[in-house]
């Protein structure tokens, strides 16, 4: 049996669906693309909790995702946190957001933990929820050699998301790709049933 509260169940049903920022990218085109970004809830942690898969698009360029991930969204103790997962491989699973039957064979041995991207999810009812990055760690993992560097974020309501993301160089800290000018505004196209 799943263990979850209200709230964590909430969340998790926000979360799953299909999101854009068309909105956003036609007030704003200088600083953000219209993108496209899928979480589709998977069934590969019975009693853990949550788990998605996560991927985005230009919306201009549906066939050419990227940023494939798995996050779980879980609760220990009445703490409520999200931890990301690195695919081993990710191209058979790339395209799973729109074409979820990719999805059929990703289970937890085909993930790498990343000990470093943990989100901390803080609710102030009814309506939002704030996921924050411990202040202590460093979310890096490594992509044909070379490690990459990320700081995670999102704030969710019911129909909206709103996302912190941002590359960062290692070297000098600075962020170099993301949401560089403010969070990505993105508002749910389409719902998945979570169970």
């Amino acid at each position: 049996m799943k263990p979850c509260s209200s709230a964590l169940t909430t969340l998790a049903t926000w979360l799953a669906g299909e999101f854009d920022n068309q909105a956003q990218a036609r007030e704003e085109p200088a600083w953000y693309v219209p993108v496209r970004l899928w979480h589709r809830p998977l069934d590969i942690w019975h009693d853990r909790g949550f788990a998605f898969y996560a991927e985005q698009s230009n919306a201009l360029k549906l066939d050419q995702p990227y940023r494939p991930r798995v996050f779980l969204l879980s609760e220990t103790g009445g703490h409520m946190q999200v931890d990301y997962f690195q695919i081993r491989e990710d191209s058979p699973v790339r395209g799973g957001g729109r074409s979820p039957e990719k999805l059929q064979g990703l289970t937890p041995e085909k993930l790498i933990s990343l000990p470093g991207c943990t989100l901390m999810v803080s609710h102030t009812p009814p309506d939002s929820f704030t996921a924050q990055p411990q202040s202590d760690c460093d979310c890096c993992f490594t992509v044909a050699g070379v490690m990459r560097q990320v700081e995670l974020g999102f704030d969710s309501r019911s129909d909206q998301l709103l996302t912190y993301d941002k590359g960062i160089d290692p070297k000098t800290r600075q962020p170099i790709w993301g949401a560089l000018m403010g969070p990505y505004h993105f508002h749910k196209i389409g719902s998945y049933p979570v169970s």
